[in-house]
């Protein structure tokens, strides 16, 4: 069994530095729990830095005029219940699952009357169930 030697910081009544005495036996258990504390937060810190720069994105990606005034008309139409963009040239457009069927058709509709209003660059993205696109279609 090897010994290690830690010099111990504390204070005793008499001067000096007290050096204690640790056997090797636990010594790789509490490596192992370091190790899974050291991992679980870095899991941790680096899905809340996900969750933080999409929700930072959409305030650093402010709608354009022409954006805001386009969404209102969309959300206004029942056939859509919710319209978000991602960023400045992703739209994501969610439709009830009873209208899947037309989904390419409704991208198409939507990127035929954006491409005037809008004048820019972006893709519309329509979906059922979020990060599932059931349809997308581009204007360039």
């Amino acid at each position: 069994m090897e010994t290690i030697f830690i010099r111990d910081w504390t204070t005793r009544p008499y001067s000096g530095y007290i050096y204690s005495e640790f056997r090797k036996t636990g010594y790789e258990e509490e490596n192992g729990e370091m190790r899974f504390i050291i991992t679980l937060t870095l899991a941790l810190v680096l899905t809340l830095s996900l969750l933080t720069v999409s929700s930072y994105a959409k305030n650093y990606f402010p709608l354009t005029p022409s954006q805001k005034h386009f969404t209102a008309i969309i959300v206004q139409l029942k056939t859509f219940r919710s319209v978000e963009w991602e960023s400045p040239v992703s739209m994501w457009v969610r439709i009830p699952s009873s209208q899947r069927s037309r989904a390419q058709e409704l991208a198409n509709t939507i990127e035929n009357r954006a491409r005037d209003a809008l004048k820019q660059a972006f893709c519309v993205h329509i979906y059922v169930k979020k990060g599932e696109s059931a349809a997308r279609s581009c204007v360039y």
